[in-house]
């Protein structure tokens, strides 16, 4: 599903991929991750930016890139070759939360929730795109793209999240008992990077 929330394309899908028994130790067990502590919320963030290319995440690699040249292909219509620049983990315990944020020098961001029951990804701009042409404030009779400067994307297991990675971004506190698991990925234009 496509939201074209400030006239941007955000893909919310609901996907049958599942990582492994594997997939999963390595993420969990050999992966090493920042002090919480230092993060707002309680996020938990691997120590790499580049953890999908180890040999244990090459099935989640090659599950992220086809989706993201995917909605390059046929969403934006870019024809540009996109490369990823960046890749990490996050894991959030029970009533953790991830801080808000945006990613620089990315053009998609791609967030894929291998375990997830609570704590909605949420997408915030300044403000609305009518508040953003006429300065202005109003009541909202009912939330929607149109009215609002924050949008929410229900998360569980499975779910894969392509947005434009200047957008300020965060996530809702994990009220489960398990931990929430997020892999996520920057992409670039390939031809610039390789000047760069």
């Amino acid at each position: 599903m496509i939201i074209p929330f400030h006239a941007l394309p955000i893909s919310r899908e609901e996907t049958d991929f599942r990582l492994n028994k594997d997939e999963f130790n390595f993420i969990l067990n050999e992966i090493e991750y920042r002090d919480s502590k230092s993060y707002s919320g309680g996020v938990k963030l691997s120590k790499g930016e580049n953890i999908l290319e180890h040999q244990s995440m090459k099935r989640i690699n090659k599950f992220i890139i086809d989706n993201v040249i995917n909605f390059k292909n046929n969403t934006l219509q870019v024809e540009d070759d996109f490369i990823m620049t960046q890749s990490w983990t996050t894991i959030n315990d029970k009533g953790n939360s991830h801080h808000q944020h945006n990613h620089p020098n990315t053009i998609l961001s791609c967030v894929y929730y291998a375990r997830a029951s609570s704590g909605d990804f949420v997408i915030k701009t300044p403000s609305s795109r009518l508040q953003e042409g006429f300065n202005l404030s109003y009541k909202i009779k009912q939330q929607n793209i149109f009215n609002s400067n924050a949008w929410s994307c229900e998360v569980k297991d499975g779910v894969l999240i392509i947005f434009p990675g200047h957008l300020n971004h965060f996530s809702l506190p994990n009220e489960n008992d398990e931990s929430r698991i997020m892999i996520g990925a920057n992409f670039f234009l390939k031809k610039i990077r390789e000047v760069l």
